[in-house]
């Protein structure tokens, strides 16, 4: 059996003893924030509020969302973690009940599979909406919600209905959009074998949005030329 290194014990100590308590107040009140890449086609970006309820065999995120101007009404919506499988969620923030679990289910308004190819996300903050003293405790519990969310490993985006309907404003049916998105750089978690669900090109934007500001891909690793010109001169922005 390997010995752990000093800096190892600290980290292990860390968060045996300081993440129960900060994942608790996590649980208890959103983590609200600027987002770094959400934002619409205007450049604004979005404010999001995130409360996370784990669960012994199910975990559940819910986000309200809304833009940083406030010129849009705030949106609703969950994801279940559970076997595998991540469950999409939009909700009617007037009639769904957080305390006992009711989920108000309404129509999609965006592609979830265009953004979530693996199931939640990590939550990457542009600036923390907090009272000053209440900050730093929202820094930490981000790094350990987003902790929590690279633990899953590899997860299946799915919708909570196999309704025709709701499947078709889950993600679009055309073809060419489900096809893989060819990035040899992102296969090394991206692949079939790998810790995350491959890429397709109804991903293409996010993805390149996240090289471009370089939260992908992470430390360390990098991406090649070959594959940032597949990213500003690919045909799938045209599909």
């Amino acid at each position: 059996m390997k010995k752990l290194t000093l800096p190892m014990m600290c980290l292990t100590l860390f968060f045996v003893l300081v993440g129960p308590p900060l994942l608790l107040v996590s649980t208890l009140q959103p983590v609200e924030f600027i987002s770094f890449e959400s934002q619409d086609m205007k450049g604004v970006h979005m404010k999001n509020r995130i409360l996370f309820q784990p669960g012994f065999a199910k975990d559940t995120w819910y986000m309200w969302q809304s833009l940083e101007d406030g010129s849009v009404p705030e949106d609703m919506l969950a994801i279940t973690v559970e076997g595998g499988r991540a469950t999409f969620y939009q909700l009617d923030p007037e009639k769904t009940d957080i305390e006992s679990g009711k989920l108000v289910k309404l129509p999609y308004r965006a592609s979830c599979m265009s953004c979530h190819s693996n199931g939640p996300r990590a939550i990457r903050e542009k600036k923390v909406l907090a009272k000053p003293f209440l900050k730093p405790v929202q820094k930490v519990a981000i790094k350990l919600l987003n902790l929590r969310i690279k633990l899953y490993g590899r997860l299946q985006s799915v919708p909570h209905s196999n309704d025709p309907k709701v499947l078709a404003l889950f993600h679009p049916l055309k073809k060419e959009q489900r096809a893989p998105l060819g990035l040899s750089s992102c296969k090394k978690c991206h692949s079939a074998g790998g810790i995350r669900l491959p890429l397709t090109n109804e991903q293409w934007w996010t993805a390149k949005h996240l090289v471009k500001t370089g939260a992908m891909p992470p430390w360390p690793f990098s991406i090649s030329e070959e594959d940032k010109e597949k990213l500003t001169g690919s045909k799938v922005s045209k599909l």
